[in-house]
């Protein structure tokens, strides 16, 4: 999974691009979007290299976001960890991470608030970044991912749907992993609720009916 144009925007909007090198709040020497590595006092760089920098930077930032999580989730998802792994650094120990390779997806997403300090201090800045990165991390949180997969990874996302449906819509369904006629009715009726028709058919849907149908028939 790759960062979306979303999410670097997200990340640019909050770093800001400085093209002289500066000491951020944390007392770091820092350039263009918030890159870090080998940055010298009085060092200066171009627009294209501050962007060179970024493209690097992300290659590094979604290979930390995919290797510490284990669980299926959503581009928004994706983004806004990427966005919050690029301030942050590589955190696979924390509390956020435990929770969201549990499945908790609202608990990992409130744990992003958490991440707001700087050398033990709250900032503003980071306070407003990590309320936008919950945002975008809970848009669509409720629709499962689309992948090519087979059965058992498959349960994993009915599983998941299950476990969705019965907290956004008190479904009470059984998160047993099974498409039954249950199953298929509450994610229906979560449709109809979103002005949805047969197919699931939106601009964030990511898996119709049909289509985890097919997959576990």
């Amino acid at each position: 999974m790759k960062t979306s144009e979303k999410g670097i925007n997200l990340i640019k909007e909050f770093e800001g691009c400085r093209l002289k090198a500066y000491k951020c709040p944390a007392g770091v020497w820092t350039i263009g979007y918030g890159h870090t590595l080998g940055v010298k006092q009085g060092q200066t760089i171009t627009n294209n290299q501050a962007i060179d920098y970024l493209k690097n930077d992300l290659i590094k930032f979604e290979k930390i976001v995919t290797n510490m999580v284990k669980v299926q989730i959503t581009q928004n998802m994706f983004d806004a960890l990427v966005s919050w792994a690029y301030n942050v650094g590589n955190r696979s120990t924390s509390t956020l991470v435990k929770l969201l390779n549990k499945q908790d997806y609202k608990g990992a997403a409130s744990q992003l608030l958490l991440w707001n300090k700087a050398n033990n201090k709250e900032l503003a800045g980071l306070t407003r970044r990590r309320k936008e990165e919950k945002k975008l991390f809970e848009t669509d949180m409720y629709i499962v991912p689309s992948k090519k997969v087979n059965k058992d990874s498959c349960k994993l996302e009915i599983m998941w749907l299950q476990k969705s449906l019965n907290e956004v819509c008190n479904a009470r369904l059984v998160v047993d992993g099974n498409y039954g006629e249950l199953t298929k009715q509450a994610v229906i009726n979560y449709w109809k609720a979103l002005g949805w028709n047969k197919d699931g058919k939106s601009s964030g849907w990511t898996a119709g009916e049909k289509t985890i149908a097919k997959l576990v028939a």
